[in-house]
């Protein structure tokens, strides 16, 4: 089963760049929608609500097709791994929730996420099963959240374009730099955390190409 994803709802399968007819039957799709008027029905009520939100039918269409992206990405690197997540796109903002089984699948969503042209922000909230691995969950939620707040009050660096995670000893920062410089400031708050033995640097430059 390959994992859904949407700009509100759930959406299955994916295509690029859908154009707006074309997402008009991506959007036939979605759960409740299995009759061919329930599907019209369906289809047209989405896309009246898409051209009548305050981020306007454009911008709907392009976060419907970064969400179906994120989606193909994950149907990719494996659908039994990522069949419990769900993407929410607003404006480019990515909220992840649902469960995966272990931590580097939790990063590996995040990683994978980042790589969509157009996505301007993760918020990882994917949860595990607990008592897995062993990890001290509280301290890596506190480090995640120190170095969160590091680069929040750091006029210079774009806070909101950076996901971080941690996993045990290992700090895994995710995103995307606007120069070289900024990435530095921000590694260099990584390497002043305490518990910290690794730094998995993921993060892009602004000028570098999309992957």
């Amino acid at each position: 089963m390959v994992p859904c994803a949407a700009s509100d709802a759930r959406v299955c399968p994916a295509r690029r760049r859908p154009w707006p007819w074309a997402v008009l039957l991506l959007l036939a799709g979605l759960p409740g929608a299995c009759s061919p008027v329930g599907m019209a029905i369906g289809a047209g009520a989405k896309v009246a609500t898409m051209a009548t939100e305050e981020r306007g039918f454009s911008q709907a269409v392009d976060d419907t097709a970064i969400a179906l992206a994120i989606n193909a990405k994950f149907g990719q690197a494996g659908p039994a791994v990522y069949r419990n997540v769900y993407t929410t796109v607003r404006e480019g903002k990515v909220l992840l929730t649902g469960e995966v089984a272990k931590p580097a699948d939790r990063i590996e969503a995040v990683r994978l996420t980042w790589t969509v042209k157009g996505v301007r922000a993760v918020v990882n909230d994917l949860t595990m099963p607990t008592g897995q691995d062993g990890v001290d969950l509280a301290r890596d939620v506190w480090l995640a959240n120190r170095m969160d707040t590091d680069l929040l009050l750091d006029s210079e660096i774009q806070a909101v374009n950076y996901t971080v995670d941690v996993v045990g000893d290992t700090l895994h920062i995710m995103g995307i730099a606007q120069d070289a410089r900024e990435r530095d400031r921000v590694l260099a708050y990584a390497r002043a955390l305490p518990h910290i033995r690794k730094i998995a640097d993921h993060t892009r430059l602004k000028a570098d190409p999309s992957p």
